[in-house]
Parts: structure tokens; C-alpha cells; sequence
């Protein structure tokens, strides 16, 4: 999978610098580095990439081109292009978002110099709990569809042609359309900019060391997410939706020094930890 976290809800913009908290899985803006007088700049990789992937079982999906009459699909004319999306199991996704660039807070270690001096000297309203979101993936369009049931399906439209290939999703997802659903879904299906994906770090007392203990986290694969429930869900009034797949993550960890500040650890936010400390 991807080395981020992903947003939830998935049409919910992040900022390089916000600051907030998990609440059973989903971060809650709270504040931002400028609140509390922190300069950072921004690094952009210039080349852009594709964010493409699904749930390793669950899903089947079939497209339909211009000239083609498939009977399974339910709204999808011969005259039209689209794709016909079935679910059979709860939490199961399809995630598509082409033509991503990737944002980063560039000056990472002067920041993280300036939480901890806050933290050390108890200035302003700082909780140990925040984090801070310091890389984000914005998309030109996204695709993003989220199963809420064992039996759900989605067609959607696309004003092109589409072929058989899985990344079709990537041209449809730039100008497509729901023309049928049935069961429960998350859908968000957008052609403007979003932040689907995230990167968060947390700075928290550590009186056992001299060293700052840098976290990172590294992503599982896809298959790696077998038989693995959706990360806390998110109450909607109506039913409870998942986003993902809890992501296990193997942390490794480095020392970083540093001769000014001493006795406090930087933690790079993983799906697993976020579980774990809620």
C-alpha cells in the first residue's frame, strides 16, 4: 500500500502544518504550526504520480466501452462508456486517483527543533496527544469507493471511452459519473483538487533517553491486508463505514542526534498506532 494515512472523510482537505488528534482513527483538526509561530517551507516533487489501488479480495470490476452491450450492467447504455463496480464483502474499496503530487514540509528538523523546545518549556496550549500533518498527497481527481455491505455494487459513466485494463479507473476517475448503485457506499467521486492521503508526525516525552528516536513506518501490501477489519469506522447515523484496511506496519527506529535537545521522541504516525493508542 502506500506510505500514508489515508483521510477520512476522503473528500476532507489537509494543510501542510495542521495540527490535531485521533479520535478513534480519524484526525481531528484542532490548530496549525502558524498558531503557534512556526515557519516551515515546502517541498513539491515535480513529477506527478498515480495513487491506484483496491481491496486484495471483494472487488470484481468490469468496464464497458462505447459499442458494447453487457447485460450485467444495470444503467450503462451501448451508446456510453463505464465501469460496473461489485462488493462482496464489507469495508472492501477501490481507491483511484491519478495525476497526484506529493507535498512535504522541507525543513522537517527545524520544526521538530521548535515542538520541542514548546514542549520543554511548557509554552502555550501544546497537547502530547497532537500531531502534525508534514506530507500530504494532493489529486487532481479522485475515484474513491468504499463498501459498507457484503453486497453492494456501483456503476459509474465516463463521458470516453474505457477499456478492460484495471487503470482505466485512472481515466474515468478525471470526468466520471454514478449511474446506478445498490447496497451500502462510501462514494466520493470528485474532479477537484483533494487530499486523499497524508502523513502525520507526533512529538512525545521520552525520559528513559538522550537520543531522539525517529519512528517510521513501513507499508504493507495489499495482500498483506487479509482478513483485516476497517480502521475504528466512522458513525454516520445511518451505518458505521471503514476506510481501509487496518495497516499492521513494521516500525524501525534510528537514532537522531542532536547536541541542544535531548530526552524526547519523535514519532512517525502509522494506521497501527493510531489504533493502538485509541
Amino acid at each position: 500500500m502506500f506510505r500514508y494515512i489515508p483521510t477520512w472523510t476522503p473528500g476532507r482537505n489537509r494543510q501542510l502544518g495542521d495540527i490535531g488528534y485521533f479520535d478513534r482513527g480519524v484526525f481531528e483538526r484542532r490548530t496549525s504550526l502558524d498558531d503557534f509561530d512556526i515557519g516551515f517551507t515546502i517541498r513539491t516533487d515535480p513529477a506527478p504520480a498515480d495513487y491506484i489501488t483496491q481491496a486484495s479480495r471483494g472487488v470484481d470490476i468490469k468496464f464497458s466501452a462505447k459499442g458494447e452491450l453487457d447485460e450485467s450492467f444495470q444503467a450503462i447504455t451501448k451508446a456510453e462508456a463505464g465501469a460496473r463496480i461489485e462488493f462482496s464483502r464489507r469495508n472492501a474499496f477501490v481507491f483511484s486517483a491519478p495525476n497526484c503530487h506529493e507535498h512535504e514540509i522541507e525543513n522537517k528538523t527545524q520544526v521538530k527543533r521548535e515542538l520541542l523546545r514548546i514542549l520543554e518549556a511548557g509554552e502555550g496550549d501544546w497537547d502530547e496527544n497532537y500531531a502534525v500533518v508534514t506530507d500530504l498527497v494532493q489529486a487532481a481527481s479522485a475515484t474513491i469507493i468504499i463498501s459498507g455491505s457484503s453486497n453492494s455494487a456501483i456503476e459509474l459513466r465516463a463521458t470516453g471511452d474505457v477499456g478492460q485494463d484495471w487503470y482505466s479507473l485512472a481515466g474515468i476517475s478525471a470526468n466520471a459519473e454514478m449511474a446506478w448503485s445498490r447496497g451500502s457506499l462510501t462514494k466520493v467521486i470528485t474532479s477537484e483538487g483533494i487530499t486523499p492521503l497524508f502523513q502525520p508526525i507526533r512529538v512525545k516525552k521520552h525520559f528513559l533517553s538522550r537520543l531522539f528516536e525517529l519512528w517510521r513506518t513501513d507499508r504493507p501490501s495489499v495482500d498483506e491486508y487479509e482478513g483485516r477489519d476497517g480502521i475504528g469506522g466512522v458513525e454516520t447515523g445511518i451505518d458505521t463505514y471503514g476506510w481501509y484496511e487496518e495497516d499492521a506496519g513494521d516500525l524501525f527506529e534510528w537514532a537522531y542526534e542532536d547536541e541542544e535537545m535531548t530526552a524526547d521522541l519523535f514519532e512517525e504516525l502509522s494506521i497501527d498506532d493510531i489504533l493502538e493508542s485509541h
